[in-house]
């Protein structure tokens, strides 16, 4: 169970463990109480890495220092403009409400602190950290579905026609996937600049969408020209990015 970080609670890790599941949660510095095996307090600030290695990891407790729940807190830093990023964000938003911001606050916001069950033997701590990761990517994919692929509202009552709706639905979405996985594994296109234009998949998605519409309900069938195929292209592509998206940095990881 992938859980951001509003479901850090110990009656949620409690509730996974009992059900056989292990967990895996993002967490603040001050969201929970740790114990290290000893039974003592865990100090979190103080298990920051100051430099060095990019992860690392540490055996604490949750809930209580002897009875509590085993876990692996894995600490990953954050590149620098990321960090920055977070910063101005945080700084901005105590400005905003009229408050200092909390300097520990300013220090954890270039870390991603995660909790998890998981075992090392089933996963190292930078593949919990790719794992997480990957949790975004799920969260995109649902916002696709309801925004595109009209699971916004259901237009049935009647649950053997509601059924037939969200199936009928899903039938599509499998299809525009799957016919989506070879047009986003091309190589991006390049500005005059060389700045890479990686295709968008909210913008493929969506017209694929209206590909799929038009083949099953009857529309005029024109040729479309090449220029016409270019402009599409680059009203597919994202504005140009000096990192690899999240997106691309996953199907690196798979390959």
């Amino acid at each position: 169970m992938v859980h951001d970080r509003g479901y850090a609670r110990v009656r949620n890790f409690a509730h996974a463990r009992a059900n056989g599941a292990d967990f895996l949660t993002r967490i603040g510095w001050c969201s929970l109480k740790l114990f290290d095996l000893a039974g003592q307090s865990f100090d979190l600030l103080a298990g920051l890495p100051e430099s060095g290695a990019p992860v690392i990891e540490h055996q604490v407790r949750i809930g209580s220092a002897r009875a509590g729940i085993p876990a692996r807190l894995i600490i990953a830093r954050k590149p620098a403009e990321a960090t920055e990023r977070q910063q101005v964000r945080l700084r901005r938003k105590a400005s905003r409400k009229g408050h200092k911001t909390d300097p520990r606050t300013l220090r954890t916001a270039g870390f991603m602190m995660l909790l998890t069950s998981l075992s090392e033997a089933r996963a190292t701590a930078e593949e919990v950290v790719r794992l997480y990761r990957m949790r975004w990517q799920i969260e995109l994919a649902f916002k696709r579905l309801k925004s595109l692929g009209g699971f916004a509202e259901l237009r049935a009552s009647d649950p053997r026609l509601a059924r037939t709706w969200l199936l009928a639905h899903l039938i599509a979405a499998v299809l525009i996937e799957t016919s989506l996985g070879e047009a986003l594994d091309s190589p991006p296109e390049l500005t005059a600049s060389g700045m890479a234009r990686p295709p968008s998949l909210w913008r493929a998605w969506q017209a694929a969408h209206r590909r799929l519409q038009g083949a099953i309900f009857v529309r005029t069938r024109r040729r479309v020209s090449q220029a016409t195929r270019v402009v599409a292209n680059r009203r597919l592509a994202e504005a140009p990015r000096r990192r690899c998206s999240q997106a691309k940095e996953a199907q690196y990881a798979l390959s």
